[in-house]
């Protein structure tokens, strides 16, 4: 009995032994350590000083997500959260779309780049003699000199284009450009122009009998699955909550307050060509890879020679491109060149950067109640997408500080 009971004893004391000296269990499909926490606490922190009330971050590389961040809210006020798939508004970053579509007619030998407005607008419409010989080159790099859509007419057309359908409100903002001389001598200097892109927009009608947002879905949004994307603002007007991002902009108190959507939540739809799109960051990402294949001629979307013309710098911008580059190496936005950035005639800003192994393309898009920046390095095929439904200068602020991070990240 004695024997039995030092048997048991030593049983129970190596039992006792091996679950206290064992290792601990492996849990099933425990999460992997996050790479990227230190980073996202620190975008957080920019977020929560910068106005930004919701906020997306797309970073593709390879064809791959590496790195994605969504926070925040769809609008002041709601609890809604910003989603995975929101769309955002993108403001003067589809002026890049605009230039691609350009770029098919180029392609199809319907237009040259040197194809002038003299050759273009009808008989029967009027041209200030000073817009002659504009070009479609000096249109797509800011060098037309239209005048300012906000002056004309003593003001009283742009209040109106707010209350007309999109294509009729672009046939009388053009109309009402050409009538007016242009405010410099086209192809003398680089002045930024959302009106330029109208012309460009009106032309692409003119020259197809499609209305611009019709050719834009055609071809651009269906090849390359853009399902999410659109016009104007992201949510429809009649939505009492928000059930997409909603645009803010600082009130007579200088506080952040949201935009419910209508027309005034955007500019007006005339203004499409020069950037009223929306989309989700994985659409916009799609687009975004499409320019970084062409880049070394790996897309088939546009001829060769076209893609290169269209990522090359305008006359005006080679001109200070070697000190710019110099002088701001590391910033992950290009400098001004004499007040206006260096602008490829694809509407894109183009400068050398170490973080880009090279070449990076740049774009910034605002209607001053949404941001958003994206950039592509194509020797790295990598694409990055940063908006926020603010267009805050503090929100601006803070997107360059997020931009300064990402383009850290190994």
């Amino acid at each position: 009995m004695m024997n039995a009971l030092k048997k048991l004893s030593l049983v129970l004391s190596f039992l006792v032994f091996c679950q206290c000296t064992s290792k601990p269990k492996v849990v099933e499909n425990a999460p992997p350590p996050n790479p990227f926490a230190d980073l996202e606490k620190k975008i957080a922190a920019i977020q929560a000083d910068s106005e930004m009330p919701g906020l997306q971050i797309q970073v593709i590389e390879r064809s791959q997500p590496k790195f994605s961040y969504t926070h925040g809210v769809r609008a002041l006020g709601f609890p809604e959260e910003i989603k995975d798939k929101d769309k955002f508004h993108y403001g003067s970053v589809g002026k890049t779309v605009t230039a691609v579509l350009i770029g098919q007619l180029i392609d199809l030998k319907v237009l040259t780049w040197e194809t002038s407005l003299r050759d273009l607008v009808p008989k029967d419409m009027v041209l200030h003699p000073g817009h002659l010989n504009t070009t479609i080159a000096m249109l797509l790099s800011h060098q037309s000199g239209m005048g300012d859509a906000v002056k004309l007419q003593n003001k009283k057309l742009w209040p109106q284009l707010f209350k007309m359908k999109s294509h009729e409100g672009r046939e009388k903002l053009v109309k009402a450009l050409l009538l007016n001389p242009p405010q410099f001598k086209p192809g003398s200097k680089t002045q930024y122009s959302n009106e330029g892109f109208v012309v460009l927009g009106w032309i692409l009608q003119k020259k197809t009998n499609f209305k611009f947002e019709e050719l834009v879905k055609n071809k651009i949004f269906l090849p390359l699955i853009m399902d999410s994307c659109g016009f104007g603002p992201s949510d429809v007007a009649t939505s009492q909550t928000p059930q997409q991002p909603w645009g803010h902009m600082l009130n007579k108190d200088g506080k952040l307050e949201a935009v419910k959507p209508g027309p005034m939540a955007d500019n007006p739809p005339a203004l499409a060509p020069a950037g009223t799109i929306h989309c989700s960051t994985e659409d916009w990402g799609k687009f975004l890879e499409m320019i970084s294949q062409g880049f070394y001629h790996e897309s088939t979307f546009l001829q060769e020679a076209t893609f290169g013309k269209l990522l090359s710098l305008s006359t005006t911008a080679k001109k200070s491109e070697e000190k710019s580059t110099e002088e701001t190496a590391e910033s992950p936005e290009p400098p001004p060149e004499n007040g206006q950035p260096p602008f490829t005639y694809g509407g894109f800003l183009r400068m050398d950067r170490s973080w880009a192994a090279g070449t990076a393309l740049a774009m910034a898009g605002s209607n001053t109640m949404n941001y958003a920046f994206v950039a592509v390095a194509p020797s790295r095929d990598l694409v990055i997408i940063v908006v926020t439904n603010s267009g805050s200068k503090k929100a601006i602020d803070g997107t360059t500080q997020i931009l300064q991070l990402l383009t850290e990240m190994k």
